[in-house]
């Protein structure tokens, strides 16, 4: 158990300093998003991402490098999930997806497909999209905001993209 703490604190530290913290849209520069929906109420909380809208099956790369720290599948909320560990100690957020491509613990770039466009979980009743957030567990970004479900805070990605 201390090897994998000691390597996932010697990732962290390596990806703080080495990598650039450049985030892509996960679908392209030429997707089509909502640029409103960021920080706003969104049943008994905060909207705390932007929705991504795509065809069904689309490929989505990751955002940024990173390691792959969670999966979950048929999720109630999020249906099929990705959550990477990426630069400065953030938490990129995929959700909704039709499938997975890659596994826990996987080295990721920003030209790495993690998967596929879906609806799955609370968006089943949507036009399929991706559910995009980015996390951090302390105030970081141009618009951060504490989320008061959650211990950490939530950066609107659409200030992030570069």
């Amino acid at each position: 158990m201390k090897k994998k703490i000691l390597l996932v604190v010697s990732f962290i530290i390596i990806l703080y300093f080495t990598y650039p913290q450049k985030v892509n849209l996960p679908l392209g520069d030429h997707c089509d998003y909502n640029k409103t929906c960021f920080w706003m109420p969104w049943g008994d909380h905060m909207h705390n991402g932007i929705d991504i809208f795509a065809k069904t099956g689309d490929s989505i790369k990751s955002a940024t490098y990173g390691i792959v720290i969670n999966i979950r599948r048929n999720t109630k909320i999020g249906g099929n999930t990705v959550s990477i560990l990426g630069t400065k100690g953030r938490v990129y957020y995929y959700a909704h997806l039709n499938s997975i491509d890659v596994c826990l613990g996987q080295f990721v770039t920003d030209s790495t497909t993690i998967g596929t466009v879906g609806n799955t979980g609370n968006a089943i009743n949507t036009p399929p999209h991706l559910h995009f957030s980015i996390f951090s567990f302390w105030k970081q970004g141009m618009e951060c905001h504490k989320d008061s479900k959650y211990p950490f805070y939530c950066l609107n990605p659409i200030k992030e993209f570069s």
